[in-house]
């Protein structure tokens, strides 16, 4: 989904999208598939009137709705929810609007609500999000897993933003960077035009005797890996204690 609604109720930014399709948890051993969690959203028009009558609003037909289903307390859904002004940013009408909800799976209630909220359409253009959910350290309760990209005045990023869902709010644990690129950025010639950087990293979820960890493999093609744009090169792993992201053994 081309949006941020997630990276909004955390520091305001947003994108857009059209469409909104079922989704699943994924399969991998240990992942914490839980019981009784839902493994597909409901269709979207179902999905659609629930969110217009817990937010009190209507949508128009430039709005997108991305469903990740999973376990926050009790089964439900999450929710990133955009809305889009029908003249586009060059019109007069308001500006987008995005925001994430986490409703219990008969869609009744809420068991978060992030609140729908205008953004900057510059914001609203600039950034990716796609959301997943993963019960790290398998206590019951998935956290979720916000893989993000920025594309921002030559500066391309990506990373990972990894929070909690707790007494029904979002409790942000840690953040892993993932990619940065500065080419178009760069003007031959200019001395006050940045160093070159390029870096890259994939990333897996892996499970280990009692919980699963977020393994990244990064590489660096250009720069300093010093600069910490993105993380050594080299095989880096991530373990959720208590509230806290950690690097952990590889």
């Amino acid at each position: 989904m081309r949006s941020a609604p997630l990276l909004l109720v955390v520091a305001a930014c947003g994108g857009k999208a059209a469409t909104s399709s079922p989704a699943t948890l994924d399969n991998q051993p240990g992942d914490g598939r839980l019981a009784g969690a839902p493994t597909a959203c409901p269709p979207l028009p179902a999905l659609r009137e629930a969110v217009e009558r817990h937010w009190q609003t209507t949508f128009g037909p430039q709005h997108s709705i991305d469903c990740v289903p999973g376990r926050f307390g009790e089964p439900g859904y999450l929710l990133e929810v955009e809305v889009e002004p029908a003249d586009g940013p060059s019109g007069d009408d308001a500006s987008p609007r995005a925001g994430t909800l986490i409703l219990a799976a008969d869609l009744s209630r809420a068991l978060l609500d992030g609140g729908l909220e205008e953004i900057p359409w510059g914001m609203f253009e600039s950034y990716d999000t796609a959301a997943q959910v993963h019960d790290l350290d398998r206590d019951g309760v998935d956290e979720v897993i916000d893989v993000w990209s920025s594309d921002r005045h030559g500066e391309m990023e990506s990373g990972l933003l990894v929070l909690r869902v707790r007494d029904g709010a979002f409790v942000t644990v840690g953040t892993v960077l993932l990619s940065s690129d500065n080419a178009a950025a760069i003007i031959p010639d200019d001395p006050a035009s940045p160093a070159p950087r390029s870096c890259d990293s994939t990333w897996q979820i892996v499970p280990r005797d009692d919980a699963d960890v977020i393994s990244v493999v990064s590489s660096w093609s250009e720069g300093d890996p010093a600069d910490g744009s993105c993380l050594p090169p080299g095989t880096h792993v991530f373990a959720l204690v208590g509230d806290q992201l950690t690097e952990a053994r590889p």
